[in-house]
């Protein structure tokens, strides 16, 4: 062929030879005879070829060697192309961009063969539906797929190639390098693969020129990646995925995105918006609607569960009708769920095999240990009646793993000035270590309204599949191919004194035999203009228990009345595992901190009582004064707030007062035996809430709490022996039905609260808001491991940073710490700071260059330094030690050393004081007395740092004091 020698060689065109060549392709009977002809004459110019084969004037250009269309140019579309018809105008383009503006491409009538009008992977992937006008006789270069490119040979089994080199284009096959060419080195041109090779001229013509057409514009994804493997907290990964899966790539990217800064479904629409935008295609749906049907997978597993306005009760379904059978009351479905008759609840089995499905999850849940007694209890699963449960169920086993629940039914306001509220019914899995639980917390129901639910019409879909779930267990498989099958226990509620007696179906605190644990009936007092029930201190009071209660219930309904404070049978007695009485604990967040710690604290500067011996209120801007000098470390949520400001205070704010502030604080201002009498409050709790409590600190602990509440009637007046105080005398059982007091607090479940709180974006629809972000948050773990499994390292780096917290490039990572902040350039090491490093380190050097550092994170918790400049508020630096000895640290350093890099924290010990607030009892065990800072400057390595500490120096103090952290899982983690 003639044109052959113009596209080997690159040689311009004669203008009379290009005319002769059009008039021949417009003569010609074959499209792609046609489609060879009129493009060689567009391939002899560069400058018309860098415009895209759209630039087609009917007349050569000067040279031929640019195979890269613009963009710009290209978006001129059908007005480049003024000279007159084209008899195939279809053929001067292959850019998907240009593709899609339609029939407007081609105006000079139907194309006989439109499959090749479009390479575009999207109409590529319909297959033979393309290409209508009968059989194709060499289909495979219809497709111009770098995934059918990549299939090689196939493409072209017709023999060698001229110039395999115009076979490809594609940056993917580009960067193959020479080993693509096997006929010698190609000056001008890139190598090909020598399996492509075809003896037809017109096929390899037609083979080269459409796979040149197609552009590498760079904002057009590429149909495959194509990468090395590449390791990830998802697994051994390649990177090679198609355009589809690149699309649910990167909407997972912002579905994380929106969960993490709790963006509203419209601020979602315009992200949409603008991603499309920069990406000047569609690349990510452009609804929130069409984005939300990516994840309906997610969104499935929610049941509808409708109730009667009047009687409170479940109502049948008949067609689209609801019919109430007790009131006979009939309403359309659509209307009822428009009215808000209706509670969410969420299947237990679905969350829970997604829980097992999860190898970070699965891996960290904890075998029981089934031994009666053991010393000291660490967790909920050393509690003697988690134990008895344990034992009366078959053995555990790799595939045989039992789960135990702890679950939780509160109110929560959703308005300021509104009555409107959620009861959500939340539960966690015994199981798995505290951390852990602390974040896994799954929701079973969802209630709204303005009043309370009934709660045996509420808890009957979670007490019916729980039975379902103990009885039969559901099936998992592991991500290890692992098949089991687990049963489900729950063991515990925890609610407050209100939510409580609700569940048990019991009389609340206010009523006559109020108490949910002991028989005690209680004494109607006066107080202040009104009246209320106390329960004064009983040394011999009968204990409730499981068989009894079940025996009132039954007496209740066949009497229609109350006995001793049971109104009837509670729905939760169905479920075998659950204990009536005892699995129902006493939450110390609720009785202890907002409820016995804020009433006395009222109590002592309440102006209503500024005649009492106890009233401090004359001293309150002392006490504050001494409040804003606590410097708490960064771990403590909030740093002291003035006691005039107590009506605002958090559960958490309280907890720091009972146990940190408030003994040395009101030290010398509250008289001495009302003090005393606080402390061992402080004390008792205290025992109990350490990580490990030993059954000698819980008779300990009982003992303090009885005398304490025995005594309050005595100081304080039998009108304030509240049922919150009473509740202390039963705090000591608890812990040795369940384990520690932060093994089963409130406290996770509240917080959890507040996170539920926030999905909430509107008015309208509450519980549907929650029920959509719930579940999201919930399947996202296991749908990005399905989804990030073929894509690249930065979409899986990005994924991981929005749904973990991550460190600083400039951190540095030595064995057990990560060094964080400060001067990222090495200096050499300081003189004091050399003598310090020399006595606990090998192989340090006068001239050692190391880099000093600010803060570090050890144990998962960021210690700073005192040359940590943005501390003015708080004190992060004072930290306990491993052999427990008090340490004050001035700076991290760096030191690379023969074995790798150690970090090193440089400063003064504390020397350590006897010291009592008083004659008669010794300070709780968490205070600990210190004198002044040891002279020389000293190091230890940072592995050593137990934990952070609240160091404290008082003006009324003789000494300093740090305190200890009770434990981990509660305001420091």
């Amino acid at each position: 062929m003639e044109y052959r020698k113009y596209l080997t060689t690159g040689a311009a065109v004669p203008a009379r030879t290009a005319r002769r060549w059009k008039r021949s392709a417009a003569c010609s009977g074959s499209p792609r005879r046609k489609k060879v002809c009129v493009s060689a004459v567009t391939l002899s110019d560069p400058a018309r070829m860098s415009c895209g084969p759209a630039l087609d004037s009917h007349h050569p250009g000067p040279a031929l060697d640019s195979l890269n269309p613009d963009p710009a140019l290209v978006s001129f579309g059908p007005a480049l192309n003024s000279h007159g018809p084209d008899p195939d105008p279809a053929l001067d383009r292959h850019d998907p961009a240009l593709v899609s503006c339609g029939p407007a491409l081609n105006s000079h009538g139907p194309d006989p063969d439109p499959a090749l009008d479009r390479h575009d992977p999207a109409l590529v992937s319909c297959g033979p539906a393309l290409n209508s006008h009968g059989p194709d006789p060499d289909p495979a270069l219809d497709r111009h797929d770098p995934a059918l490119v990549s299939c090689g040979p196939a493409l072209n089994s017709h023999g060698p190639d001229p110039d395999p080199a115009l076979d490809r284009h594609d940056p993917a096959l580009v960067s193959c390098g020479p080993a693509l060419n096997s006929h010698g080195p190609d000056p001008t041109r890139v190598p090909c693969d020598p399996a492509l090779v075809s003896p037809d001229t017109d096929s390899a013509l037609i083979s080269t020129i459409s796979v040149c057409e197609e552009p590498p514009l760079s904002f057009i994804p590429p149909v495959h990646q194509t990468s090395t493997n590449t390791s990830c907290a998802y697994g051994q990964v390649r990177q090679t995925a198609t355009v589809e899966d690149t699309r649910k790539q990167h909407e997972l990217l912002l579905l994380a995105l929106k969960l993490k800064h709790g963006l509203t479904d419209e601020a979602l629409e315009d992200t949409l918006k603008v991603v499309n935008v920069i990406s000047q295609r569609h690349y990510v749906s452009s609804t929130k609607h069409h984005f939300y049907k990516t994840f309906d997978d997610l969104k499935r597993n929610i049941q509808f569960h409708y109730i009667c306005e009047g009687c409170t009760i479940s109502v049948n379904i008949e067609g689209e009708k609801v019919v109430c059978p007790n009131c006979q009351y009939s309403c359309r479905i659509a209307d009822h769920m428009k009215q808000g008759h209706f509670f969410i609840v969420f299947p237990l089995e679905s969350q829970l095999r997604n829980m097992m499905e999860q190898e970070e999850l699965f891996s960290q849940l904890t075998r029981p240990n089934s031994a009666a007694h053991s010393s000291p209890l660490t967790d909920i699963t050393d509690g003697e009646l988690y134990k008895r449960v344990n034992r009366n169920i078959e053995g555990q086993s790799e595939h045989h793993v039992n789960l135990t629940l702890t679950f939780s039914c509160d109110g929560v306001p959703v308005f300021k000035k509104s009555s409107y509220s959620i009861w959500p019914l939340l539960y966690t899995v015994n199981e798995l270590p505290p951390d852990l639980r602390a974040k896994q917390v799954m929701l079973a129901a969802l209630w709204f309204g303005p009043s309370k639910p009934n709660c045996n019409t509420y808890l009957s879909p979670f007490v019916k599949e729980c039975n379902q779930l103990l009885t039969h267990g559901f099936e998992w498989i592991s991500v290890n191919g692992i098949h089991g099958r687990s049963k489900v226990f729950p063991l515990v509620a925890v609610c407050d004194s209100v939510a409580r007696p609700m569940i048990q179906n019991f009389k609340q605190f206010n009523g006559e035999f109020g108490c949910s644990y002991c028989l005690q009936k209680g004494t109607v007092v006066e107080k202040g203009q009104g009246h209320v029930r106390v329960y004064p201190f009983e040394s011999d009071t009968e204990s409730r228990n499981h068989g009894s209660s079940l025996d009132f219930a039954r007496e209740a309904i066949e009497n229609r009345t109350t006995v001793k404070g049971v109104k009837g049978p509670s729905i939760l007695s169905l479920i075998p595992s659950v204990d009536l009485i005892q699995g129902c604990v006493p939450d110390y967040m609720h009785a202890c901190l907002l409820g016995v710690a804020r009433s006395m604290t009222y109590m002592w500067v309440g102006s209503d009582n500024h005649e009492n011996p106890w009233y401090v209120g004359r001293c309150i801007q002392v006490i504050d004064q001494k409040l804003h000098l606590i410097q708490p470390p960064s771990c403590v949520s909030r740093v002291p707030r003035s006691l005039r400001e107590r009506n605002y205070w958090k559960a958490h704010e309280w907890y720091m007062w009972l146990f940190y502030y408030s003994i040395p604080v009101l030290k010398g201002i509250l008289p001495e035996c009302y003090l005393i009498h606080w402390t061992r409050f402080v004390k008792a709790l205290a025992l109990l809430l350490t990580e490990s409590v030993t059954l000698q600190q819980i008779q300990e602990a009982d003992i303090m709490l009885r005398r304490f509440v025995m005594e309050m009637g005595d100081l304080y007046g039998i009108q304030n022996m509240s049922y919150n105080v009473h509740l202390s005398l039963h705090l000591a059982q608890s812990v040795r039905n369940w384990g520690p007091l932060w093994a089963h607090s409130a406290f996770t479940f509240e917080s959890y609260n507040h996170s539920l709180l926030k999905m909430i974006k509107s008015t309208q629809g509450v519980p549907l808001q929650i029920a959509k972000t719930f579940q999201l948050q919930k399947g996202l773990p296991l749908y990005a491991k399905k989804t990030l499994s073929n894509a690249s390292s930065e979409c899986i780096s990005a994924f991981e940073d929005l749904v973990r917290p991550t460190h600083t490039q400039s951190a540095i990572r030595c064995k057990e710490v990560i060094a964080l902040g400060g001067r990222h350039e090495k200096v050499r090491l300081e003189q004091d700071d050399y003598l310090a490093l020399h006595n606990v380190a090998n192989h340090i050097e006068r001239e050692l260059l190391v880099s000093y550092r600010d803060r570090a994170v050890i144990n998962g918790e960021v210690t700073h330094s005192k040359r940590h400049s943005r501390e003015r508020k708080r004190n992060s630096h004072v930290v306990v030690l491993t052999d427990n000895s008090i340490f004050s640290v001035d700076k991290f350093v760096v030191a690379d050393l023969v074995s790798g890099e150690h970090c090193y924290a440089i400063g003064h010990y504390f020397e350590t004081k006897r010291h009592s607030f008083f004659a008669s009892l010794s300070n709780p065990h968490h205070f600990v007395a210190v004198g002044k800072k040891l002279g020389h400057l000293t190091a230890v390595p940072a592995a050593v740092i137990q934990r952070k500490c609240l160091f404290m120096n008082l003006p009324n103090l003789k000494v300093n004091y740090v305190f200890m952290f009770l434990n981990r899982n509660e305001l420091t983690n």
